[in-house]
C-alpha cells in the first residue's frame, strides 16, 4: 500500500535517530534493523520528498543531516 502523502511514519522515525547517530551504522544499531533498511527508507523519504535530506559529502563518511 502507497501512502497518500508519498513517506511512511517508519522513515520519519528513521530519519531523526540517523541524524542524532551520526552514521546509517549507528542508527540501525539503535533501531535494531538492518543498516539497508535504515538506508533504503531514507532514500526512500528523500525521493518522496524530493528533497536531499542528509549529507553525503565522500570525504566525510555518515549520515550528518543537511542544514533544512
Amino acid at each position: 500500500m502507497t501512502p497518500l502523502m508519498g513517506f511512511t511514519l517508519v522513515q520519519l522515525r528513521y530519519l531523526p535517530v540517523t541524524a542524532e547517530c551520526g552514521s546509517m551504522t549507528e542508527a540501525s544499531g539503535e533501531l535494531h534493523i538492518a543498516q539497508s533498511a535504515v538506508s533504503t527508507a531514507i532514500n526512500n523519504l528523500e525521493r518522496a520528498l524530493q528533497v536531499q535530506l542528509r549529507d553525503r559529502t565522500p570525504w566525510w563518511p555518515g549520515a550528518s543531516a543537511t542544514p533544512y
